[in-house]
């Protein structure tokens, strides 16, 4: 979820409790329990302004299960109460009485259909569009929700080219005098191949930020 101030980013809990993913239509996009990274990754990459709406009712939360964290998935839980007052504000999460207005506020015109279509497969015991079988939770009781978010990048796995002394250089090897890199632009696949281990940042940041400063000032004749 896009957010501002000192906090990079937040995650909303994509799989909660009976909640469904809807595009910018309204329309679901797949079996949200069995959709695995991959499928989220394409739908995300692919939607009307690479957006997605998680919609649930206020009967789907629970106080035993955030909604939200921070970026990392060992980041604690915000209390959902609180969280999401605060996006609401913001204006990242929407609420409503009815699926109708809820609608309207996020401009997905097809959304009362879709979840009027929804509650009839929960009662039905089946999902008439994607197969879904997991966690069938009706929207019967409002207020109800709907989470903004759209795709993050992490970090990068490619980036300039760089020797042993974090100078910039070309496809053939040869360097490219005076620059010298650090942090994250040199991109982690770099230094330990396709890899986003929590702390692999700071460490592009440290390491190279010291190789590459007393690279420079070498080679600056200093």
């Amino acid at each position: 979820m896009p957010v501002s101030g000192f906090q990079a980013s937040l995650r909303c809990n994509i799989n909660y409790n009976g909640a469904i993913w809807v595009n910018t239509a309204g329309e679901r996009v797949f079996n949200e329990p069995k959709a695995s990274s991959m499928d989220k990754r394409t739908i995300w990459r692919t939607a009307d302004q690479n957006t997605i709406y998680v919609v649930l009712s206020e009967s789907m939360l629970s106080e035993e299960a955030a909604l939200f964290s921070g970026m990392m998935s060992n980041s604690a839980p915000f209390t959902n109460e609180e969280k999401i007052a605060e996006l609401i504000e913001l204006g990242y999460m929407f609420k409503a009485d009815t699926i109708e207005e809820l609608g309207e506020k996020i401009g997905a015109a097809k959304l009362a259909e879709t979840v009027a279509m929804y509650n009839e497969d929960v009662k039905a015991g089946a999902d008439s569009v994607f197969g879904r079988v997991d966690n069938l939770v009706s929207f019967e009781e409002g207020p109800y929700y709907a989470v903004y978010t759209w795709p993050y990048l992490m970090m990068t796995a490619g980036g300039p080219r760089i020797n042993g002394d974090g100078a910039l250089v070309r496809e053939d090897g040869s360097v490219i005098g005076g620059v010298y890199l650090a942090g994250e632009i040199i991109g982690s696949a770099n230094v330990a191949g396709h890899n986003t281990i929590g702390g692999i940042g700071h460490g592009l940041c440290a390491t190279w930020g010291r190789i590459s400063a007393e690279s420079a000032v070498k080679n600056a004749g200093k």
